[in-house]
């Protein structure tokens, strides 16, 4: 007897598969009738596979709503240990940090799942403020996360939502849709203490990369008595450009970019005076991983000649090799505020000419 190895996967477990990706990338639960809509899949078919997934542990019917289904805790937990550990959290931390800073306030960055977000970071306000924790979940009744999330989805799916949503709001169906139709105008959602008294929020999407990203976003927090009206309305547009400043961070990371961050000071310290007789450098590691200055470097040195050793790969003395070098221009001695000028013309050049390595640098006070 023979006995042949298909390499043909299984259709039923295909299938099963394409549920559970779909449901973990969905914000909110579905029903029978989304899937095999959504999916393409006859009713009956979906209906055997769900339930079957109920049965293995994998799938669980909403709380919220008996009749939809999402993730277990099982696969969250799984998911979720991905999350904690991706794109998101590697390259939002500098642009949420520098934000709070800026504001002192509490910035956050996190994922919907299944009528939850999940916290991937935060960054805490100084003195008195909102405490957030990454792997912490958040119901999407929060007020600014829920509008989003229903600004985000198609009409149908949208007017359910805040059906649901604005049952568990102060505000009315009418006022709630209203507010979900600016987010859709302006980008940017509010929570007027509705979700916490004496606590305010703004937040925007951050769109998903792809089929298998969940939906992202950012959304800044604070003590009612720090987020007036007027200052609320005054962060919407920075609100919206962290959001999208985050996706492209994002896409960059897609497209094998690597972000590094550069202290102004160092810049400074490489900037030297034309009349010294040095000249300074920015070394970059292999894969834009670290930097380093080199300075002082004579200029009779500034290519590596040492006893007449010239390294062929352009490493200054005092460099590494197969670190990429950049040599910081100089400026004009005795003009007052020369050196400020310059080094903000090195940082332009700087950035433009990493960017061709495949680095993006990002310049820090």
């Amino acid at each position: 007897m023979v006995f042949r190895i298909m390499n043909e996967n299984v259709p039923a477990l295909e299938r099963a598969h394409t549920i559970v990706t779909t449901l973990i990338t969905s914000p909110w639960p579905m029903g029978i009738s989304d899937l095999a809509r959504n999916l393409g899949y006859s009713k009956s078919t979906v209906h055997g596979l769900v339930h079957t997934l109920v049965n293995l542990g994998l799938l669980e019917f909403s709380k919220a709503s008996g009749h939809k289904v999402q993730p277990s805790h099982t696969i969250l937990d799984l998911w979720k240990g991905s999350l904690l550990k991706g794109d998101l959290a590697r390259t939002a931390p500098q642009l949420i940090g520098a934000f709070s800073e800026k504001h002192d306030l509490t910035t956050i960055t996190g994922f919907y799942i299944s009528s939850r977000v999940l916290i991937v970071d935060a960054v805490l306000g100084s003195g008195i403020n909102v405490a957030a924790n990454p792997g912490q979940m958040v119901p999407v009744t929060a007020a600014a996360l829920g509008k989003v999330l229903a600004a985000h989805l198609p009409p149908q799916q949208s007017k359910a939502i805040v059906k649901y949503l604005s049952a568990k709001s102060p505000l009315s169906p009418a006022q709630y849709a209203a507010e979900v139709e600016q987010v859709r105008e302006q980008g940017v959602a509010f929570d007027r203490e509705e979700y916490l008294r004496g606590v305010k929020a703004l937040a925007s999407a951050i769109p998903p990369r792809d089929s298998i990203m969940p939906l992202a976003a950012v959304w800044v927090v604070g003590l009612a008595p720090h987020l007036p009206e007027h200052r609320m309305e005054e962060l919407v547009p920075e609100v919206r450009q962290l959001a999208k400043a985050v996706g492209r961070r994002l896409e960059q990371t897609d497209r094998g970019v690597t972000v590094l961050k550069i202290k102004q000071s160092d810049l400074f310290r490489a900037t030297l005076a034309d009349n010294c007789g040095n000249i300074g450098y920015i070394g970059l590691a292999p894969g834009g991983t670290d930097y380093h200055v080199v300075v002082p470097v004579d200029l009779q040195l500034a290519r590596g000649v040492k006893a007449g050793n010239r390294p062929e790969d352009g490493t200054p003395f005092g460099g590494y090799r197969n670190w990429k070098y950049f040599e910081c221009p100089p400026y004009r001695a005795g003009e007052r505020a020369a050196r400020e000028r310059q080094i903000i013309t090195t940082a332009r050049l700087l950035k433009s000419w990493a960017l061709s390595q495949g680095i993006e640098i990002v310049v820090s006070d």
